[in-house]
């Protein structure tokens, strides 16, 4: 199964190219990191995981921003949630600026 995640930049209107994030799932008590990657130019990521399980996408907004000169009030977010099924993709539409974020799951 993929989780497929795109970035946008709103300060811009552009994708968010460069984002470092990181994949992790959760294993008894902890957050265990799984993968780590930039978005690409379009501001894409795909991640391959196994399901039902759950996971947490953790963005560096600051790295991201600081790299455009800008500063953050975010400068690192955490987006947990869970997969109930192994066959069924997960996508994410993100929306950043350096001081607001939204997250919708498209289809």
């Amino acid at each position: 199964m993929a989780v497929f995640v795109a970035v946008t930049d709103a300060t811009f209107g552009r994708p968010a190219e460069g984002v470092l994030i990181t994949l992790a799932h959760r294993t008894e008590a902890r957050w265990t990191a799984q993968d780590t990657a930039k978005t690409d130019e379009a501001g894409r990521v795909r991640f391959d995981v196994g399901g039902p399980c759950r996971l947490r996408l953790t963005l560096d907004l600051d790295g991201y921003f600081a790299a455009l000169g800008m500063s953050v009030f975010q400068s690192r977010t955490d987006i947990s949630f869970r997969l109930a099924t192994a066959a069924e993709p997960v996508c994410l539409a993100i929306s950043v600026t350096p001081s607001s974020l939204v997250v919708v799951r498209t289809t």
